[in-house]
């Protein structure tokens, strides 16, 4: 049998890099690395047993070179329902730090109900595997929440997350009014009366 000739071209496929847009697939339990008391639905994750709250973690999701992650999420809460997410991040996916909870982003930008997003929450220049837990609380026998999608963006190190974008726009407004603010006293003290009658163009 002849080989490829050495003209062919032919390539060894190099691994892709993690993206900088990570969506769950929530239509099998294969992604996940531990559950309890959680089905899948036509609709996404449910509870099994309305009696308990479910837990999902996820198997570790291979990060980007990034220094910070925003999550976001779309899920169905009837009242008295609650979804509570939480993510963890690790250098080499075996040793993890304590959970760190989500909250919800009051100034989400360009999303609309009923997808949520978080804030931006920072990761190690070291960090190359990121975990999270969703648990699913229920209303007595009544009602269970619905995990329907969860998804991540990770933001690279030239990026500036949007919150820290607000805080240097903020920043440089407040020296923009202090280069302002001086010129204008210095004219008020010049022109200070010295004595009456004294006159100030």
């Amino acid at each position: 049998m002849q080989g490829w000739p050495a003209s062919s071209g032919v390539r060894a496929l190099r691994p892709q890099p993690p993206k900088l847009e990570h969506v769950e697939d929530l239509s099998a339990m294969s992604h996940a690395e531990q559950q309890e008391n959680l089905i899948i639905t036509p609709r996404g994750v449910g509870l099994d047993s309305r009696d308990r709250p479910g837990i999902l973690t996820s198997h570790p999701i291979e990060v980007p070179a990034a220094r910070a992650v925003a999550v976001t999420w779309v899920a169905s809460l009837p009242e008295e329902t609650q979804l509570v997410l939480a993510i963890r991040s690790s250098s080499d996916g075996h040793l993890w730090p304590t959970w760190q909870d989500l909250g919800e982003d009051p100034h989400p930008g360009e999303d609309r109900p009923p997808q949520s997003r978080s804030r931006p929450l920072p990761l190690e220049e070291s960090d190359r595997f990121l975990q999270y837990r969703a648990t699913l609380v229920p209303s007595g026998y009544r009602a269970t929440p619905i995990l329907e999608t969860i998804g991540f963006h990770f933001f690279p190190p030239v990026s500036t997350p949007p919150e820290s974008r607000n805080d240097i726009f903020n920043a440089r407004a407040a020296r923009l009014a202090a280069s302002v603010e001086r010129p204008a006293r210095a004219r008020a003290r010049a022109c200070a009366p010295v004595h009456v009658g004294a006159v100030c163009g």
